[in-house]
């Protein structure tokens, strides 16, 4: 069985996972528009090809393409693929409209092949366990279900506001939504006409719909919708209403209870439930731990044994385990919850107040400017009389940019369509934007794509000079010695353990330095050390362990030095790669001159804070810690939130030789690290008595 995938986004490690383990399957190739980004997939999977166009594809005859794309390209490329003789998986939703879902089933029958929906929750532990259970006639027949799915938004607004769901009627929350009204579908089956629909205020970031609830009257009993996104914790919760038992399900948790009438007094009944309660609980959650620990435990929330099923259904010659008829019986209900037309509030950017630019004032496009370094390089360009316009995805981060004088600009560097004209006339792009946490494919959309669009809009613009904010987080310290010198010339660590944001940050400076080669826009790094200020944690993990408001844990004896650059320092580096001639396609590191070590920064802290208490735990310990976090991670499928190869690299002292940026930027930190630190402990420490 030969598999094609198109799309290598935010999931695709699930839908290769599930592709490259199943016996006889194999992936023939991978498509994605960026390039890079494919070919990076291809070679984590062993897959041979890796292209930027469908055709290329389609020509090594795939019997089944899995369409991992947004919505608004599930029909073309699904009539595509049907055309070409493949089966289809398509991610839901099955398409943007139901009259898309039509012609997709139509192209289907005519082609003798058959379309599978990625309705993943449906084959979620919990969920397979409950139809198992409904179909023995043990809990008697389904009467009502409600379904929810609760996701706070605003703990990563970057997701909500960069995220391809923004092109939806209903907006991240529709996406959501079909997880939950794809198992009411599977429940109730088909919904009628009659849908009532409650839509909360629009209160999140990016004036999405925060909350939404749906009631549906399906063909065996009522259902209920709800979606949250500003509610907590995050989970899928389900319950079944029989004429026996009433089922309650944790998408989430994986796990499933049963509660049925008692054969005692009521009010006895009512306490012993809650312990028969307790007691599946308890035993499911041993169940699931010791599946772990095996790590026979599914954590893609459904996708892998949903395309497993669907590739033994077409051995078979069985219908898909989710057909297209259920795919588009959900599009229907979401076209009815939030019409086509259904658009969101018109966002206008708050004018800036008027200033006196210095004659020659360079016209300059900050993008990430409203972040710590990018705010603060505003204003200092504001301060020396330039003409200054900063990229913001919302109005209320960037108002008070605004308001000393820069042009707000609203947009996204993930979506190129509002980058359009945001660098026309620019003499000088800063690129700052980047992610700072999420999945790789996070940070592939984010810093590699998104760095592709704004160096492709200066290049259209013919922009002079583009500076890139780049990182000294991608050097290979763990593969050198103490007391190794880190200059320019060394090159960046190539074995993948340092995990998504340097990796990001890598491709990202290669698309800027390609660029610089064509020769129209100038490409320069500059290599921030870990910048600090006013601003910024006075907690980095380079120094030590934030576990409670007043104790850190410092690992090993303090004494390795910490690559920091105060802010100001920072701001000057990036103007002068800016404004120094000669320097296009160079690279600088900046560190400021005056080192300290951890322990000599944690004193520094106490001694203008009065805290924190600092716990010492031998390097061992850390080590300890790392491989936890590796074995837990391995065995849920995802990448370790730190693991032995970044700890020898946090505990590694070096020498940060910025003689270069010295030499030819004539940069020199004109602030004192020490006194600037000492300025921010003692403003931290004054917010927190106030």
């Amino acid at each position: 069985m030969k598999i094609g995938i198109i799309g290598s986004g935010m999931i695709s490690g699930h839908h290769l996972n599930a592709a490259t383990r199943y016996p006889g399957a194999e992936v023939v190739g991978i498509v994605d528009r960026y390039i890079a980004r494919a070919r990076a997939q291809a070679e984590q999977f062993s897959v041979p090809n890796a292209f930027d166009n469908v055709a290329d594809l389609l020509a090594l005859k795939p019997d089944v393409v899995h369409i991992i794309t947004p919505p608004a390209f599930h029909a073309p490329l699904t009539i595509e693929a049907l055309q070409a003789g493949a089966h289809v998986y398509v991610e839901k939703p099955m398409a943007a409209t139901e009259a898309e879902c039509d012609a997709m089933s139509a192209a289907a029958e005519r082609a003798g092949k058959q379309i599978c929906v990625g309705h993943c929750w449906v084959y979620t532990p919990a969920m397979m366990q409950a139809v198992e259970l409904i179909a023995s006639g043990r809990v008697g027949s389904v009467v009502q279900a409600s379904a929810s799915f609760n996701y706070d938004v605003r703990r990563n607004p970057s997701f909500g506001q960069a995220h391809w769901s923004t092109q939806l009627p209903g907006g991240l929350a529709e996406d959501l939504a079909v997880h939950p009204l794809s198992l009411l579908i599977r429940l109730l089956g088909s919904v009628g006409k009659s849908v009532s629909i409650t839509r909360g205020a629009a209160s999140i970031p990016g004036n999405q719909t925060a909350d939404v609830r749906a009631l549906l009257d399906s063909e065996r009993g009522l259902g209920t919708l709800s979606v949250s996104l500003r509610a907590r914790p995050d989970m899928g919760l389900v319950d079944i209403l029989c004429t026996q038992a009433l089922l309650r399900l944790n998408i989430s948790s994986m796990s499933l209870t049963v509660q049925r009438e008692l054969p005692v007094p009521q009010k006895i009944g009512r306490a012993l439930g809650n312990l028969v309660v307790a007691q599946q609980l308890t035993t499911g959650t041993f169940g699931a731990a010791w599946k772990l620990a095996r790590k026979k435990i599914d954590g893609s929330y459904g996708i892998v044994p949903l395309i497993h099923a669907f590739y033994a259904a077409l051995e078979a010659g069985k219908p898909a385990p989710v057909t297209a008829a259920e795919g588009t019986q959900a599009v229907r209900v979401l076209r009815s919850i939030w019409p086509a037309g259904l658009a969101a509030p018109v966002v206008t950017a708050p004018a800036p107040v008027a200033r006196q630019l210095r004659p020659g004032a360079k016209k300059i496009l900050i993008v990430g400017g409203t972040g710590f370094v990018g705010s603060n390089l505003a204003r200092a360009l504001l301060a020396r009389g330039e003409s200054v316009h900063v990229l913001s995805r919302t109005t209320e981060k960037a108002a008070q940019l605004a308001a000393a004088g820069a042009e707000i600009r609203l947009g996204d560097l993930t979506v190129p369509e509002t980058l359009k004209g945001a660098a026309e006339g620019m003499d000088i792009v800063f690129h700052l934007g980047s992610a700072m946490y999420g999945s790789a494919a996070t940070f592939d959309r984010v810093d590699v794509q998104g760095t592709e669009h704004v160096v492709r809009e200066a290049e259209r613009a013919g922009v002079k000079r583009l500076v890139y904010a780049g990182t000294l987080a991608a050097y290979p310290l763990a593969q050198k010695a103490d007391g190794s010198v880190i200059d320019e010339s060394c090159a960046f660590d190539s074995t993948g353990k340092l995990g998504h944001y340097a990796r990001a940050k890598t491709l990202a400076e290669e698309i800027v330095l390609a660029a610089n080669k064509r020769g129209v826009t100038e490409g320069v790094i500059v290599r921030l050390g870990l910048v600090c200020g006013d601003g910024t944690s006075i907690y980095p993990p380079h120094v030590c362990q934030k576990i409670a408001s007043d104790r850190v844990i410092l690992f090993g004896d303090g004494s390795v030095p910490l690559p920091l650059t105060y802010i100001d320092n920072a701001v000057d580096a990036l103007i002068l790669g800016a404004t120094v001639p000669g320097i296009a396609g160079e690279s600088f590191n900046i560190v400021d001159q005056d080192v300290l070590t951890q322990k000599e920064y944690l004193e520094l802290l106490q001694q203008s804070t009065g805290g924190p208490r600092v716990l010492k735990l031998p390097r061992l310990a850390y080590y300890a810690i790392a491989t936890l976090a590796e074995v837990a991670a391995a065995a849920r499928g995802k990448e370790a939130s730190t693991n032995r190869y970044r700890v020898r690299t946090r505990l590694r002292s070096v020498q940060w030789d910025c003689s270069k940026a010295q030499r030819v930027l004539q940069w020199r930190p004109r602030a004192s690290l020490r006194e600037g630190l000492q300025q921010t402990f003692r403003a931290y420490a004054a917010r927190a008595s106030g």
